[in-house]
């Protein structure tokens, strides 16, 4: 048997349906919000929704690798713990300081990125930094009663940030306009448009670390990771097939998904999904703070 090092769970408190909102939050961010423009820069036209597709069945392997270890490994920490089991207790502190440092840099950029957001066009000095921490300790409070509380936190945050999205796939199959004529271009560039689509669809990875929380882990661990990976890349895939059709000149858009749900029902439902990246991005930001403590419990 392997020995991971780390004390065994006390309780098994997140279920399968939590663990796969968890790495559907974790995936689903900003990132998807402006990503089909820059994509359709190197792929042009409705071609450029396989590039999600492509991506995701690259990264199912490195999916389903994670979940596994997880699944035999069933303790909270992740990486940390993966690490000691195979090489060693250095090798495994080591990897897991890298995950906590790594975790506490996205989070500060997160948290920062989210407070400009919010305060853009405030005239107070210190707007930006008041709400950043502002937001943390929400957050962090949150997180402080414990995992059953967070998971129906991040439960409801992941629901609301896809219900814009969703509504926006409802809009365009109601709308049924025709595609839009795509200009000629440059041969498409599929290597570095899998790249591109590789930053939208991480985040799955954050399931396994929860593994020592998790109800029937076995079976919840493999589903909820592949499976959130998975319902990511076709929910990308329809939203690029939504912004190539509604918008004849995708690749210049900034904001695409916001563009095309003013292109296809008017103003109140542009404001609508761009309210969904503020959600998007709080999702986010409330995933880091409750698994980055998570990291930490593999080196205690």
């Amino acid at each position: 048997m392997i020995d991971s090092g780390a004390a065994p769970p006390s309780r098994a408190t997140v279920g399968t349906a939590s663990l796969l909102a968890l790495g559907v939050n974790g995936i689903v961010g900003v990132g998807i919000f402006f990503t089909p423009g820059v994509l359709a820069r190197l792929v042009p036209g409705s071609a450029g929704a396989l590039i999600y597709l492509a991506t995701a069945l690259l990264l199912v392997p490195v999916a389903w690798t994670v979940a596994v270890l997880g699944r035999a490994l069933p303790f909270d920490g992740g990486p940390a713990v993966w690490a000691r089991a195979a090489f060693g207790e250095t090798t495994g502190a080591l990897v897991g300081w890298v995950a906590v440092v790594s975790a506490l840099l996205s989070a500060a950029a997160v948290f920062a990125g989210l407070a400009q957001h919010l305060t853009a066009g405030s005239d107070f000095p210190s707007a930006a930094p008041l709400t950043a921490w502002a937001t943390l300790g929400a957050l962090a409070t949150i997180a402080a009663f414990g995992l059953s509380p967070s998971a129906w936190t991040w439960n409801a945050l992941t629901i609301a940030k896809l219900v814009p999205l969703t509504l926006l796939l409802a809009m365009a199959v109601a709308k049924d306009s025709p595609p839009s004529p795509v200009s000629p271009a440059r041969p498409p560039d599929f290597g570095r448009a899998l790249l591109v689509a590789l930053f939208p669809l991480q985040g799955f990875e954050v399931v396994p670390v929860l593994a020592g929380s998790a109800r029937r882990g076995r079976v919840a661990l493999p589903v909820a990771t592949v499976g959130a990976l998975i319902a990511a890349a076709v929910l990308y895939a329809s939203l690029q097939l939504v912004c190539a059709r509604a918008l004849p000149n995708l690749e210049h858009e900034q904001s695409p998904l916001v563009a095309a749900a003013g292109a296809l029902s008017g103003p109140g439902f542009r404001g609508l999904v761009e309210l969904g990246t503020t959600v998007s991005a709080l999702g986010i930001a409330f995933g880091m703070v409750v698994m980055t403590p998570r990291y930490l419990a593999a080196l205690g």
